[in-house]
């Protein structure tokens, strides 16, 4: 019953996927207007000069905008899960996008947005997925072989930085499901 449920799901998932794929290829780069009037706010963000929206929140906002957000929340509760465990889904995207970049804080800014919606949607506040996403953006960068301070130590060590991650990636892994535990359990 279960695999059935899982496979069903996973179908869902699939097919929405392919509708937020074929709305990306309808939208072009030119339907993004250039506006000489933005700016770096004091709090250093790049921020539009006709909305006064920091340019990090339009990566959120599409996310929004094409549904994965409420495919996200649907999926959430429709298995079950809690704020906790909505975090963890949260951080675990965190931390994969972090691994593939190599830059745990691109990660983290360009999807924290998306914590306040999801949180008002399951009925709770989003400190404690906010504490998990970045957990998962700090914690799992020395985990990319691409990450900046990989190449650095690899190159100083004169070793591949394949290597570099063999050896970090079990600290990491054991670190992050710790701070998930404490950070599930205090907040």
């Amino acid at each position: 019953m279960c695999g059935l449920y899982l496979y069903a799901l996973a179908q869902t998932v699939l097919e929405k996927q392919i509708v937020f794929i074929e709305k990306i290829l309808e939208q072009s780069v030119s339907s993004i207007p250039e506006n000489a009037m933005d700016y770096y706010g004091a709090d250093g963000l790049l921020s539009c000069g006709k909305c006064h929206t920091p340019k990090e929140a339009f990566f959120a906002k599409g996310l929004q905008n094409v549904g994965i957000v409420d495919l996200l929340i649907d999926s959430a509760q429709g298995i079950g899960l809690n704020s906790t465990g909505m975090g963890v889904v949260l951080s675990a995207i965190i931390g994969l996008v972090t691994v593939l970049t190599g830059s745990g804080v691109a990660a983290f800014t360009s999807l924290a947005h998306i914590v306040p919606d999801v949180a008002q949607a399951m009925g709770v506040d989003g400190i404690s997925m906010m504490v998990m996403m970045h957990t998962a953006a700090e914690m799992l960068r020395a985990m990319s072989p691409v990450a900046g301070v990989i190449i650095i130590v690899a190159g100083f060590a004169k070793v591949n930085p394949l290597t570099m991650v063999k050896r970090t990636a079990i600290p990491c892994l054991v670190g992050y499901v710790v701070m998930l535990t404490f950070v599930g359990l205090f907040f």
